[in-house]
């Protein structure tokens, strides 16, 4: 009965992760490398009134021949700029995310509050944490969050910004969520990896979010109790195992959490 629950909130979660690009969108291309998904209403903000962009057929290219990285992230600037101004850009943060290529190709920086609304991949790092007791550190997201105010989310985890490395992200991330030092803390490896990732893929109100996440599992040491450095935590919680599985299926989790979450009790139910 376990296990079928289990596979049961696995196809339910894959439905919400894994879902078609919509139709309709543009593809963004940089330098002759596809980058993006944009929407009609942001490609219109585009190619009003400006000479950068020009489409052709179902692609949204700059107008004219870029030199490089540089110029590319100056294009993206001004482009993020006149989103902003038209009110498409909302959620302004002030942080810089790499664009890569398809391919892997890093073309440029970007203002991450517009990555989403021209389909441009991110990338996360998410912390799965485990006690003493085995039980799963969770914290919850403060209500003033624009995305999933309220709900229980990984102990640390955020975005890769510009020029991090991984490991980087990961402990800036959870000394600022959780005032954790991941320097020489022990891997809980409770599945066939300690390191592993999923990708999510799936319209959200600003646009299309496709988010490349890496998933570290941890072994807290003994004692340690979580402190919130940026006011993104309102509180945290020790989950025993046996508490996950219904606290995932009534969707107190994000998305991100669930999943990362999930293989901790799929692992255990095979142990």
């Amino acid at each position: 009965m376990q296990t079928d629950r289990l596979a049961l909130l696995r196809h339910t979660l894959d439905a919400r992760a894994r879902q078609p690009i919509p139709a309709g969108l543009l593809r963004l291309a940089l330098e002759g490398h596809a980058c993006g998904w944009v929407d009609p209403a942001a490609a219109d903000c585009l190619l009003a009134g400006s000479a950068e962009f020009v489409r052709h057929g179902s692609v949204l290219q700059p107008a004219r021949d870029l030199l490089g990285f540089d110029d590319c992230t100056a294009l993206l600037g001004r482009a993020a700029r006149r989103l902003r101004e038209r009110g498409l850009a909302p959620h302004w943060r002030d942080e810089q995310l790499d664009v890569l290529s398809d391919d892997g190709a890093r073309l440029a920086t970007i203002e991450r509050g517009v990555c989403r609304i021209l389909g441009i991949t991110t990338h996360s790092v998410h912390l799965n944490a485990f006690d003493s007791m085995g039980r799963v550190v969770a914290a919850r997201r403060a209500m003033h969050k624009p995305s999933d105010p309220g709900l229980w989310d990984s102990l640390a985890g955020g975005m890769v910004a510009a020029g991090e490395t991984l490991d980087q992200a990961l402990q800036r991330e959870s000394m600022e969520e959780a005032g954790l030092d991941m320097a020489g803390l022990e891997m809980a490896g409770l599945g066939p990896r300690q390191r592993r990732g999923c990708l999510i893929q799936r319209p959200v109100a600003e646009g299309l979010m496709i988010e490349q996440l890496t998933v570290f599992d941890v072994r807290l040491p003994e004692g340690f109790e979580p402190v919130n450095a940026d006011g993104e935590v309102s509180a945290f919680h020790r989950f025993p195992i046996v508490e996950l599985l219904p606290a995932l299926e009534r969707g107190e989790f994000t998305l991100e959490a669930s999943l990362t979450t999930l293989e901790a009790l799929q692992h255990t139910t095979a142990a």
